[in-house]
């Protein structure tokens, strides 16, 4: 059977409209090419977008998008903490180290009892950096370690021991990565064995403790 056709009058700017129940405009034509509004597409799936630039997006891209993405803004939970107060004084074992301060805390995971918290809909795999630098005095028999906890759980830690007596400035970097639920808590602690080491503190941001979630 021939082709149906529907088109306007030949006349610039006369258009086909296909309305909705509502009286909504679905489809409008132009002079050349048409809008579609307000269109539920169920099949066929759509496949891997042109290449070009897209520009002002916000979320996360689609798979399989290429060219150059402008202006996208990914808004991934993280954080970074320091504090400003005097070095804290340490016991023997662990000791949670306490912030006051925060650089980066964009979902409000930070908590005044010194861990960050994940919040809602921030579950997944975190990359995790802390350094713990011990101060005052400690003697060739003392040990200092500092550590990343996942709420109670010891995931990743570094040990140091003086060689002489005296020491002094000695730091324990830590990185881990955590596959964390949400309201799972993250912690900095130190370790020490005896004596009076102190966790140092103050604007260099001697200790500091600082994560983000992988975009996994």
């Amino acid at each position: 059977m021939p082709d149906l056709i529907i088109k306007p009058a030949a006349q610039s700017g006369n258009k086909v409209i296909i309305q909705d129940q509502a009286g909504g405009a679905v489809i409008t034509t132009a002079d050349s090419g048409a809008t579609i509004a307000n269109a539920t597409l169920v099949a066929p799936a759509l496949g891997t977008p042109a290449s070009g630039v897209a520009t002002n997006l916000t979320g996360i891209p689609a798979a399989n998008l290429t060219g150059t993405v402008a202006n996208a803004r990914i808004n991934q939970p993280a954080f970074s903490v320091w504090s400003t107060p005097s070095n804290q004084s340490t016991s023997s074992g662990w000791n949670t180290w306490e912030h006051n301060q925060s650089d980066l805390d964009n979902k409000s995971g930070v908590h005044a009892d010194n861990y960050y918290e994940v919040q809602t809909g921030d579950n997944g795999y975190w990359f995790l950096v802390g350094i713990v630098h011990w101060g005052g005095t400690l003697d060739s028999t003392q040990t200092v370690a500092g550590a990343i906890f996942h709420n109670s759980t010891e995931i990743q830690s570094s040990w140091a021991s003086p060689t002489f007596g005296g020491g002094d400035n000695i730091e324990n970097p830590v990185q881990a990565i955590i596959n964390a639920s949400v309201g799972d808590k993250f912690y900095l602690k130190g370790w020490q064995n005896g004596g009076t080491p102190v966790m140092m503190n103050g604007t260099d941001r001697n200790c500091t403790f600082m994560g983000f979630k992988l975009l996994i």
